[in-house]
């Protein structure tokens, strides 16, 4: 299977596919993934979605079986011992895992508590000598189990030795202890008769290692051989160029813009439009059964003349073309500029609908949408992607969107392929890291910066300073996923804080920094090395949304100004050049506004 490939690298053929991968040299992962294709090529995509607790597993070779029982987790002891596996109680429901009750484990009365779950024991007792536990679950849910271990004669340590995952840990069970070596989550409650016992500190991030009920997806919104998701994205120059692309089964190998003067398209005597070829880009993703792999289309119309409106269809005459629909360049100079700005989509479109339509009835008319993160929940998997275009339907295709990186977008293969094979994005980013992650723009006169706040930021910094020097003198936006000052209790993203944050505030030319990843609302005081300062002597604000229906609690700041949680929330920004104000509006779902700022 080829690694993820993004356009920038494989613009030459249209004949490379983008798979994303999933692999690795891994026994545990290679046997997943034999099992996984073998479910696809066994099972219709109705059987596969719709698969029942313990269906799965009929499928398992004996080998298979073995390995995932006992292969996951060995250690060795010095003395017979007996092993308890704290398991999150809620996947009883689903009899997972499978093989505790199979290897002879057996539930006991007593119960633990981490991050706020019901954890049950179950116990066996073994041999001096090597043992071997399975994995956590045939599915990517609840909490990874965590295990202990005492002497059968109930005196003396254990020595544990030959921990595999050499990445796990050991330690005391006793309240407050570390239950997993990646995550802060600690022991709240534990029986009493388990405490003092050797705490082996298991990974949560394996959780999804052998994974195959809940893995794979289906779309409700395949792809046909008809263009559709067509939408604007933003370019360096939006007054002489913009960017369009849009989707096609597999069935299309090829594609064009076809563009008109907008005046001249609705004239008695229109005339043959510009014709410009579109770079054609496979995507795989094959977690979605019902449809792995779709065209990915992608046009640069350049040339246009500022302050102008443009019609523009896309497809082919062998395909067909879309409908026609229009966009307008900005006028040369400062002028007035109004655009939307959303917090994480991620999750939950549907209620997101009602953000964005009440976004646009309050600005029918936005001169481009920003979207700051995590627009979807598993970057990597089509059927997100395709609802989250449902959603946008025919708004993308008039007003560009400015999307940024969200750690969402590298979900769940830690890299953002299909986002950088679903947007064409301006190229003009720092050199370290790859294009397109990190992008700037001026429109009116105003210049936007977008952050890809999931690399390293030094390089970023470095460019960022020079970005923000050459900038003119209007208002200026950052745009970056994690927060400089958070929201969600015990978070702190210190490259934002410590790196970026003192780049943007030296410059003394941005107004606001735009975020999301908390999932509340927060604007802070306008702030200047961490301090409240006025916006005339060099503060900035700084901005934490959410536009979708996930939510966090929210910790009480001194760099707090407005704080909502528990809600869906949207931003306006306009800038006027009769008197040179910007106005920043924040509205809830509703229409209500909720938080105002005005900077002249």
């Amino acid at each position: 299977m080829l690694l993820a490939t993004v356009r920038h690298l494989a613009l030459a053929t249209t004949a490379l596919c983008v798979f994303i991968p999933v692999a690795s040299a891994d026994e545990i992962a290679e046997t997943t993934e034999q099992l996984r294709e073998r479910i696809v090529e066994t099972l219709s995509p109705d059987e596969i979605i719709d698969a029942a607790p313990g269906s799965l597993e009929a499928l398992l070779t004996d080998e298979e079986r073995a390995l995932f029982s006992e292969g996951y987790v060995t250690f060795t002891v010095d003395q017979p011992v007996t092993v308890y596996i704290y398991r999150d109680h809620r996947l009883d429901a689903v009899g997972e895992p499978f093989w505790l009750e199979d290897n002879g484990f057996t539930l006991t009365d007593y119960a633990a508590e981490a991050y706020g779950q019901d954890f049950d024991v179950w116990s066996r007792d073994y041999p001096a000598g090597e043992i071997g536990l399975g994995i956590h679950a045939l599915r990517v849910v609840r909490e990874h189990y965590f295990i202990s271990v005492a002497p059968q004669d109930g005196s003396g340590a254990v020595e544990i030795a030959d921990l595999s995952p050499a990445e796990m840990g050991t330690t005391e069970v006793e309240l407050g202890a570390l239950t997993y070596v990646d995550r802060d989550v600690t022991l709240d409650a534990v029986s009493d008769e388990l405490l003092g016992q050797t705490l082996i500190q298991t990974q949560s991030d394996r959780r999804p290692a052998a994974a195959v009920y809940g893995y794979f997806h289906d779309t409700e919104f395949p792809a046909t051989a008809r263009p559709d998701q067509i939408a604007l994205t933003i370019t360096e120059d939006p007054s002489t160029s913009m960017a369009v692309q849009w989707r096609t089964d597999e069935t299309v190998a090829a594609g064009q813009v076809a563009v008109w003067d907008a005046e001249a398209y609705n004239s008695p005597a229109r005339p043959e439009p510009r014709l410009i070829d579109a770079e054609t880009l496979p995507v795989a993703s094959d977690r979605v059964v019902n449809q792995p792999l779709v065209h990915r289309h992608s046009a640069l119309i350049d040339g246009l003349e500022p302050g102008t409106a443009y019609t523009y269809a896309v497809g082919s005459d062998e395909s067909g073309w879309s409908s026609v629909a229009t966009f307008e360049t900005p006028r040369d100079g400062d002028v007035a500029t109004n655009f939307l700005y959303f917090g994480d989509v991620q999750e939950g479109f549907d209620r997101f609908e009602s953000v964005l339509d009440a976004a646009l009835r309050e600005r029918p008319d936005p001169d481009f949408i920003i979207l700051a993160g995590d627009l979807v929940s598993r970057g990597n998997d089509a059927d997100e992607w395709d609802h989250l275009f449902a959603v946008l339907g025919d708004t993308a295709r008039s007003i560009p969107l400015v999307p940024a990186l969200g750690n969402h977008e590298y979900e769940p293969d830690d890299s953002p392929a299909y986002y950088l094979s679903t947007f064409r994005l301006p190229e003009n980013g720092p050199t370290g890291i790859d294009p397109e992650r990190a992008y700037h723009f001026t429109y009116g006169g105003n210049t936007v910066v977008v952050l890809d706040s999931n690399e390293d930021v030094s390089e970023q910094a470095e460019w960022l300073e020079t970005v923000l020097a050459d900038a003119g003198d209007d208002f200026t936006f950052v745009v970056s996923h994690h927060a400089a000052y958070t929201s969600r209790p015990g978070r702190y993203y210190g490259s934002v804080t410590e790196v970026l944050a003192p780049v943007i505030e030296a410059s003394r030319k941005v107004a606001m920094v735009l975020q999301g990843h908390d999932h509340a609302y927060l604007r802070t005081f306008p702030m200047l090395d961490g301090q409240q300062t006025p916006v005339d002597d060099g503060g900035v604000y700084y901005v934490v949304s959410t536009a979708g229906d996930k939510f966090y609690d929210q910790d009480d700041h001194d760099y707090t100004e407005i704080g909502i949680t528990e809600t869906q929330m949207f931003q306006t920004i306009d800038i006027m050049r009769d008197d040179d104000r910007m106005i920043y509006r924040a509205f809830d779902v509703d229409g209500v506004e909720r938080d105002t700022v005005v900077i002249e």
